[in-house]
C-alpha cells in the first residue's frame, strides 16, 4: 500500500467516525427545543370574582383559584398556619372547616373556589398537594406563601367597628379633659 492508499483510508474512517458522532448527539438532542420545563402549579387567595386578595376580615370567605396542573385531577388542599416551607417537608394539619379537596379541568387548572368560609384571626398559607402523600413537593405542589409581610400567603384580621373605635376615642377624650382640670392650679386670689 502506498501513502495515498494510507491517507484516504485514514480520511475516509474520519469522516464515518465524524458523521456518526454528529448522529449520535444529534439524535440525544432530538426534540430538545421542543421540551419545555414544566413550571410548578400556582394557586393564589382571591375573592369571589377571582381577584387577588391576601387581607381578609375575621368571619369572611376565603376564595382561592389556581393553574399549570396536570389535567382531569383530583387533588388535596390544606390551609394551614404559615410555616416556613422546605421541600419534603410534612404538610401541617389543616385548619378546621376549610376545603380538602379541588378537581382540575381539562387544561389543568381550576376556577374561584371557596377555600374557608369564615376565617378566623391568623396567618395562613394554602398548599395543594397534587401527589396525596402529605408532604410539600415544591416541583409539582402549588404554594401560596410570602404574599404579604411575615411571609403569610394571606391574612385575617379582626374588624373594628366604627361605633367601638369613635366611642374608645371619645373615651380618651374625656379622659383628658377631665385630668387636665384636675392638675389645674387654684387661682390667687
Amino acid at each position: 500500500m502506498n501513502n495515498r492508499s494510507i491517507l484516504a483510508i485514514i480520511l475516509i474512517g474520519g469522516l464515518i467516525a465524524g458523521l456518526s458522532l454528529f448522529f449520535v448527539l444529534g439524535f440525544l438532542n432530538f426534540g430538545a427545543e421542543s421540551r419545555e420545563e414544566t413550571p410548578a402549579p400556582k394557586i393564589i387567595s382571591c375573592d369571589s370574582s377571582g381577584a387577588e386578595k391576601n387581607f381578609f376580615i375575621t368571619g369572611e370567605t376565603i376564595y382561592f383559584k389556581g393553574s399549570g396542573f396536570n389535567a382531569n385531577i383530583t387533588a388535596y388542599v390544606y390551609v394551614v398556619s404559615d410555616v416556613n416551607w422546605t421541600d419534603g417537608m410534612p404538610i401541617p394539619a389543616r385548619v378546621a372547616n376549610t376545603t380538602t379537596e379541588v378537581a382540575t379541568d381539562a387544561s389543568g387548572n381550576f376556577g374561584v373556589t371557596k377555600v374557608w368560609h369564615s376565617a378566623v384571626h391568623g396567618q395562613y398559607d394554602i398548599v395543594v398537594d397534587t401527589n396525596g402523600d402529605g408532604k410539600y413537593n415544591s416541583a409539582i405542589d402549588a404554594l401560596d406563601n410570602n404574599n404579604i409581610v411575615g411571609a403569610a400567603g394571606f391574612l385575617v384580621t379582626p374588624e373594628y367597628p366604627l361605633g367601638a373605635v369613635l366611642a374608645l376615642a371619645a373615651c380618651f377624650a374625656a379622659f383628658a379633659v377631665i385630668n387636665r382640670k384636675s392638675l389645674s392650679l387654684p387661682k390667687r386670689a
